[in-house]
């Protein structure tokens, strides 16, 4: 299963903005409408990673740039991450890149309140505007960035005073809270330890690519040694998965995905494996792609794992990019035997099937 794509089409599941929860609301045409943009907002994400051509790409961007203006902040966020580095084939455009990022912290996506509070705090790519880029990193620690908490934590300890230590305490003890029974908050140190991992280790990458804040690596590499052991496996599966091994995602950057991985192998667990493998397996970048070693990890992991329909079929992948083309159809008729008829996973395995039965592998 493309487990990879699965994960970023997640975070296309968008949420209901306050101001449509009245009691005049027709929810379920509401529902409807929402479901429209969000699948809008796919189909738009897909047809810009899989454009043949000029003109479908174009359209692709037409159907992003649609659904961003009807309430999709993934949409508005890619679009302004998009011009703003010239991802994917779209033009670098400062302007429109800050439109849309407008657009899209209006919407309250996380990602783009931390993204645009970094560039105008910085004064990185747009004009400096630090009062503003804090507030805008505070919303987004409001609500639950982990690398805008940590930055948080440590614009408050660097100013020192009482009161702001205070509060760079409470934000590391709000770090540390979930939902527990009869929706009341406690404490978690482990949900602690990983939120605090998984902002050092983005934070790391912010200031190793001079996107968001001007490149300093001597802090990145800061970062990344504030990273536990325990974790680093949990963390980069996270970030390769997530953030560089899509490909629905204009920010795809497979090599770095591939690093990642690499760097946390010894400790990644079955779904870091199966997430590596799928990438080492069907990448469309020659220099990522080493089926011998996708085979070699899923086989290890079916030594200890029970055979998950998902996980054959990304083994039946890694064994169509070695080219044993007979092995990987008998593996993926056996990953569908696992799969329920009529979904849009089963008919996504059938196609790779039928790839394999043409003598092509599976390119994500």
């Amino acid at each position: 299963m493309k487990t990879l794509a699965k994960l970023a089409l997640l975070a296309l599941v968008l949420p209901i903005p306050p101001s449509q929860a009245d009691a005049d609301t027709d929810y379920a045409a509401f529902a409807h409408d929402w479901s429209e943009v969000r699948d809008s907002a796919m189909r738009a994400l897909g047809m810009i990673a899989y454009a043949r051509d000029e003109s479908s790409h174009a359209e692709g961007i037409r159907y992003l740039e649609e659904a961003a203006m009807r309430g999709s902040y993934v949409a508005a966020h890619q679009l302004a991450f998009g011009y703003l580095v010239g991802a994917h084939g779209l033009p670098v455009d400062l302007d429109r890149s800050q439109r849309y990022f407008e657009l899209s912290v209006r919407q309250e996506s996380p990602d783009a309140l931390l993204d645009y509070g970094l560039l105008l705090l910085y004064g990185h790519r747009f004009e400096a505007d630090s009062e503003r880029g804090r507030k805008l990193i505070r919303r987004a620690a409001d609500l639950g960035h982990p690398s805008a908490r940590v930055f948080l934590i440590e614009d408050l300890e660097a100013v020192g005073d009482d009161l702001s230590l205070a509060m760079a305490d409470a934000w590391r003890w709000r770090m540390g809270m979930r939902l527990g029974r009869h929706d009341l908050f406690v404490e978690d140190r482990e949900q602690r330890s990983a939120s605090l991992a998984l902002g050092y280790a983005m934070l790391a990458d912010y200031f190793a690519d001079n996107v968001r804040v001007p490149a300093d690596q001597d802090r990145a590499r800061s970062y990344a040694s504030m990273v536990p052991e325990a974790v680093r496996g949990m963390v980069a599966n996270h970030l390769a998965a997530w953030r560089y091994a899509s490909n629905f995602d204009l920010r795809a950057d497979h090599r770095r995905a591939k690093t990642l991985f690499e760097d946390a192998l010894d400790t990644l667990n079955s779904e870091g494996i199966n997430n590596f493998a799928w990438l080492l397996a069907t990448s469309p970048d020659a220099e990522v792609r080493n089926g011998e070693i996708a085979v070699e990890l899923m086989e290890d992991l079916f030594t200890t794992e029970a055979r998950e329909p998902a996980w054959v079929d990304t083994l039946a992948a890694a064994y169509a990019e070695t080219g044993d083309f007979a092995r990987a159809i008998e593996l993926q008729n056996e990953a569908l035997t696992g799969f329920e008829r009529g979904t849009e996973t089963y008919e996504e395995a059938v196609d790779r099937r039928d790839n394999y039965a043409e003598g092509r592998a599976w390119r994500e």
